[in-house]
């Protein structure tokens, strides 16, 4: 009895590892889904004038950091595709979701906004609070 069941699990192992499936084989392209949360709206971003970050700036930019390279991961092979009008489509969905995670997080401006405090953090008025968070490695 027990040899006819090993026998029986082992012809069904053997019968599904045969099977290919041919979209197993496919690249898997990320195709964002819509948001239910609403999110405020997006705001043009003007620099300040001293070219300083506030605390409440670096805090926002630093809850962006995780979701961006959790988003990078996901889009990578999505820009692999030969078709350079989906590629065009991906890259517009890929930068619209990096504004999205950076509004999420506080940064109204999105991720024009995520950039001119990633350049700015070496600024002089602001590289004492960066490198005080021990962020300086961003």
């Amino acid at each position: 009895m027990r040899i006819a069941i090993a026998a029986a699990v082992l012809a069904i192992a053997a019968v599904s590892c045969t099977k290919t499936n041919p979209s197993a084989n496919a690249k898997q392209v990320f195709v964002p889904k819509p948001s239910a949360a609403a999110l405020p709206p997006k705001v043009a971003f003007v620099p300040p004038a001293d070219s300083s970050v506030s605390p409440q700036r670096l805090h926002s930019w630093l809850s962006c950091n995780g979701n961006l390279d959790s988003l990078s991961v996901r889009y990578i092979d999505s820009f692999k595709v030969a078709d350079q009008g989906q590629r065009l489509v991906l890259q517009k969905h890929f930068a619209d979701e990096q504004d999205k995670v950076c509004i999420r997080a506080g940064l109204r401006s999105g991720y024009e906004e995520y950039l001119w405090i990633l350049k700015n953090r070496g600024n002089p008025k602001n590289k004492a609070m960066f490198d005080s968070l021990a962020t300086g490695g961003y």
